[in-house]
């Protein structure tokens, strides 16, 4: 059985140079390099209030395929509120490409997103009648488990990671779809993952969970690897107040939690780790 591991001691912070006490902006910057072997990619998606989703993820290239060179490229997803689904993968050219390792800021030809963990604006410039203009707006705290790093195999050579940057945030600005521009609003959600191991290679299976309420927001990740991996599971969970201060975070042993959250919730029940 191969090694893995959260990677949440002492000498692991000191190695990555994160603080164990809070994120900084440059935590959702570019963090790998591209070489082969290694992928990044900085996901969003929006619930609109007319009942329209939006996906937009900005990758150095597919996360499935990583030994090969960096080929950067935005996905653009829309499901509209007749349920009709509109989807372009939009592929810069090579010398219309840049990212920041001081924050999250990415340019890919005329489509970008730059964001410091409080507020981000992202354009994805229409394509066959679709993009958009939006500003993400946090309404929570960043959270990542330990370094953000789970290491696989001798010296953790492999790695793959999670950094919840927004958790729950309200958008705003322009949806353009089948060439039509309309002024949008709802909630949103931002994660950067980077690593050196496809997903599907590495993990037997996850869920993952999000859920938010005016007072509370829940997320879960609830990751297995595979065989060679022992089968070991990451229940990775937190809780957050409207403030976004963490009520509840667990990243290991399964077990029950239970504790009082506020007047109009009783109890809360969690079932993921403690």
């Amino acid at each position: 059985m191969t090694q893995t591991r959260l990677m949440n001691s002492p000498t692991d912070y000191e190695k990555f140079g994160v603080n164990p006490d809070r994120i900084e902006p440059w935590e959702d910057a570019r963090r790998d390099d591209g070489r082969p072997g290694a992928f990044e990619w900085w996901y969003f998606d929006m619930l609109l209030d007319d009942g329209s989703a939006v996906v937009i993820i900005f990758h150095d290239k597919d996360a499935a395929n990583p030994d090969q060179p960096m080929k950067p490229y935005v996905q653009i997803g829309v499901t509209l509120h007749s349920g009709e689904y509109l989807h372009e993968n939009l592929e810069p050219d090579d010398g219309e490409i840049t990212f920041s390792t001081e924050g999250c800021d990415i340019r890919m030809g005329p489509h970008s997103v730059a964001g410091d963990l409080k507020r981000y604006e992202i354009e994805i410039s229409p394509v066959n009648g679709l993009g958009a203009r939006l500003t993400l707006e946090s309404m929570s705290s960043p959270w990542r488990p330990g370094t953000g790093y789970i290491g696989f195999g001798e010296n953790d050579k492999d790695y793959f990671t999670w950094l919840c940057a927004v958790p729950r945030g309200r958008v705003h600005g322009q949806l353009t779809a089948k060439g039509e521009t309309r002024d949008i609003s709802g909630f949103g959600y931002h994660d950067h993952q980077w690593g050196t191991v496809p997903p599907l290679m590495i993990w037997n299976h996850w869920f993952w969970i999000r859920q938010a309420y005016d007072d509370y927001t829940i997320l879960v990740f609830d990751l297995v690897a595979n065989a060679d991996h022992g089968y070991t599971r990451y229940p990775l969970v937190f809780v957050q107040d409207a403030d976004g201060k963490i009520v509840f975070q667990g990243t290991g042993e399964l077990g029950e939690v239970s504790f009082e959250v506020a007047v109009a919730f009783p109890g809360l029940i969690l079932l993921f780790a403690k």
